[in-house]
C-alpha cells in the first residue's frame, strides 16, 4: 500500500544521524548555546572571573562542541594546558545536550 503526503501531513524531520532527529527543542537549545558562546566574547563580568570559573565554562564548551577529550594530556610544564585538559576530562561521558545546558547556565551565572 502506498501513502501520499497531503497538505495536512507533517514534513519529516531533518536528521543529523539516522537516530538523532533535530527537533524544535534541540534547535532552540543550539540557538541558546550559540548566543551564550557569542556573549562570552564581549561581556564584562561583574567581578573578575577566577580560573576555576573560566575552566567551568571551558569544559562544558569543549564537551558540547567536540565531545569527550580526544587529545593526549599536555606535558608536565604546560600547567594551563593540563588544567584545561583535566577540566574537560572531568565531564567525559556528558552528552552534548547536557553539556550545552550546563554551559548556558554557567555563562548566565558569570554575567
Amino acid at each position: 500500500k502506498t501513502h501520499s503526503l497531503t497538505a495536512s501531513a507533517p514534513l519529516p524531520l531533518t536528521f543529523t544521524s539516522p537516530h538523532t532527529p533535530i527537533t524544535m527543542a534541540s534547535a532552540d537549545l543550539d540557538a541558546q548555546f550559540q548566543a551564550a558562546a557569542d556573549s562570552v566574547k564581549s561581556f564584562e563580568p561583574k567581578t573578575p572571573l577566577t580560573d576555576a570559573e573560566k575552566l567551568d565554562a571551558y569544559k562544558y564548551y569543549k564537551q558540547a562542541t567536540v565531545g569527550d577529550v580526544n587529545t593526549a594530556k599536555p606535558g608536565m610544564l604546560d600547567w594551563t594546558g593540563q588544567a584545561k585538559w583535566d577540566a574537560w576530562n572531568s565531564v567525559k561521558g556528558t552528552s552534548t545536550e547536557d553539556a550545552k545546558k550546563a554551559y548556558i547556565e554557567v555563562v548566565k551565572k558569570q554575567q
